[in-house]
């Protein structure tokens, strides 16, 4: 027997905010493990080294924007592969919008 049953039905019986969060951080396996207590609640947390579903852009020009201590840059892309840079330290990882790990390759 067939059964249709998108993954937004799936994550929405399992916690009210599960489908949020899987939509920003594009890991089932971190939102299993956020909300295995139902009692948690989404916290818009975004950690480095974590990758997150950005949303698509339009044609902008570098633009810069700042929250309390931390300061984001934005910059269209033109062509090529658009990739999210994490920085801590001298560390720094390269991850995909689809959150694959460009870091070995760059």
């Amino acid at each position: 027997m067939k059964i249709n049953i998108k993954i937004d039905t799936v994550l929405n019986a399992f916690h009210t905010d599960a489908h949020d969060y899987f939509n920003l951080t594009n890991s089932l396996l971190e939102t299993c493990k956020k909300f295995e207590d139902p009692s948690v609640s989404l916290d818009d947390d975004i950690k480095v080294f974590f990758p997150i579903r950005p949303m698509l852009a339009g044609k902008k020009k570098i633009n810069y924007f700042q929250d309390s201590s931390k300061m984001y840059y934005v910059e269209t892309k033109y062509d090529g592969e658009r990739l999210q840079a994490h920085k801590k330290g001298t560390e720094v990882k390269l991850f995909s919008r689809n959150a694959v790990d460009y870091s070995k390759i760059y």
